[in-house]
């Protein structure tokens, strides 16, 4: 195993977004401070929390001068990724999620694949686990430990959605953000912009090890309004994704584009059976009726979207889909 003593080793930036975790901040610090490579530069951006996040940030800056804290009003998560990468000073740039954990030797190990094999980026593999930490639900696993492949490799991959696109699944270069703002205001972030950061690297490195534990709320209430504004947000990330597409690869631009199709159809049909999910949502759900309206009938049919997607979308454009829905909302009832 290579030396990585802290004179010599790369100082990396992990970039923790904060807002209202106070139930699993503390296991979520202690795993980064705690971390066998000790050349870290920890930065908690907290995003306007209003329990006592932002206090026990604070009382672990005091502990660690490796800690830098950054507070700010709330802007969401998009806006803490852009003041974090602003902010960073190391040659390296890690995410982790404020409810999650990694592994003590997490950085050691992706550091010694970065340094061995000259890369520009490393992933990790991924355990989803319940809220609790204790159960497996799922894991995000691709290349075979070891593995290292160009950029235009992974991107494909990403594209037609074999890799997952969270950006706390790997260390990568700083400079590779240097183009990259995250869009204010909206989640899947990092689905809209995964592709622009790893764009430029020369190497990556898959280290095939699930180091970094993702913890999935599944107790959450479900929100009408805030399940079409989720949806929407996804919409765009993936009109992102689409244009990138488009000057990438024409097989990867029809896979987005029926994606594309496909989540229209499930906001319009998500809002025509809860019409109280509209309400504040007027012109968003306005956007993707323009949006579907406005395919043409030939790209429709040669999308890549399934057919009951298409039919929906038929059924959209006609404006049938209101005369239909309200039918079905009775006869549910």
């Amino acid at each position: 195993m290579m030396n990585l003593e802290m004179a010599s080793s790369p100082l990396v930036s992990i970039i923790i977004p904060v807002y209202n975790s106070e139930k699993y901040l503390a296991q979520c610090l202690d795993s980064v401070i705690g971390q066998t490579y000790e050349n870290l530069e920890i930065i908690l951006v907290d995003d306007g929390s209003d329990d006592s996040s932002l206090t026990i940030c604070s009382d672990y800056q005091k502990k660690d001068d490796r800690i830098v804290l950054l507070p700010q009003k709330k802007s969401g998560v998009s806006a803490a990724r852009n003041a974090g990468i602003a902010a960073a000073t190391g040659e390296c740039i890690l995410f982790v999620d404020s409810d999650d954990w990694i592994e003590p030797d997490t950085v050691a190990k992706m550091m010694t694949m970065f340094l061995e094999n000259h890369l520009d980026c490393v992933f990790m593999d991924i355990s989803v686990v319940d809220e609790n930490g204790e159960n497996e639900l799922d894991a995000y696993v691709n290349y075979a430990k070891g593995v290292v492949v160009d950029a235009k490799t992974v991107i494909s991959d990403v594209l037609f959605d074999i890799i997952g696109s969270h950006l706390c699944r790997f260390m990568i270069k700083k400079e590779h953000f240097a183009s990259v703002v995250f869009p204010l205001g909206r989640v899947f972030e990092d689905y809209a912009r995964i592709c622009f950061v790893l764009e430029n690297c020369d190497k990556i490195g898959f280290l095939g090890e699930k180091l970094y534990y993702y913890r999935k709320n599944t107790s959450g209430i479900v929100n009408g309004a805030n399940t079409v504004k989720k949806l929407y947000d996804y919409f765009l990330a993936l009109e992102d994704r689409y244009q990138y597409a488009l000057s990438f690869s024409d097989i990867c631009a029809c896979a987005c584009f029926g994606k594309l199709i496909e989540t229209a159809v499930i906001i319009l049909s998500f809002t025509n059976m809860n019409q109280e999910a509209t309400k504040g949502n007027e012109r968003l759900v306005s956007h993707i009726r323009a949006y579907v309206n406005n395919l043409k009938l030939k790209d429709l049919m040669r999308s890549q979207a399934k057919a009951k997607y298409k039919i929906n979308a038929l059924l959209c454009k006609t404006g049938l889909d209101r005369l239909i829905y309200p039918i079905y909302r009775k006869v549910r009832k």
